[in-house]
């Protein structure tokens, strides 16, 4: 799976990153579950981030701990092809530093894997992926 870079998501994420995280609740237990849910949501964002990094055809990260000291646990698939370095170097730069501003803490682990796909040329009209092409609708 490929995502297109359009200047509507960009913005769209961009917008999303303005401003830091504010975790404030009156009882103990609603606090812990905000701030669950708030890792969860700044996760989701950087996944969507570095999907939009040319090179990156999918990215899912995790952060666990607390908002003041953050975990990350982040792993991408690369396209084939690709400048792998490059790529790389741009979600290190473009998603990780962001992630960071938002939760307004750095990460105290970050445990990264890049994997490079093996199955680019796979899209909906190849006879190599039949079935997911009648699963979403498109053509067998």
């Amino acid at each position: 799976m490929s995502v297109v870079n359009t200047p509507e998501r960009s913005m769209q994420i961009q917008s999303s990153l303005t401003e830091p995280v504010s975790l404030r609740s009156a009882a103990a237990s609603s606090f812990y579950s905000l701030e669950a849910e708030v890792l969860r949501q700044v996760a989701a964002t950087g996944s969507r981030l570095a999907e939009t990094i040319d090179g990156v055809e999918a990215a899912w990260l995790r952060i666990s701990g607390s908002a003041k000291e953050p975990n990350l646990h982040a792993s991408f698939i690369l396209a084939q092809g690709s400048a792998a370095d490059r790529t790389m170097a741009a979600v290190g730069e473009r998603v990780f530093p962001r992630l960071e501003f938002i939760l307004g803490a750095p990460f105290l682990e970050q445990r990264i894997s890049f994997t490079i796909s093996s199955h680019s040329d796979m899209t909906i009209g190849s006879p190599h992926a039949a079935l997911p092409a009648r699963q979403f609708g498109g053509p067998a």
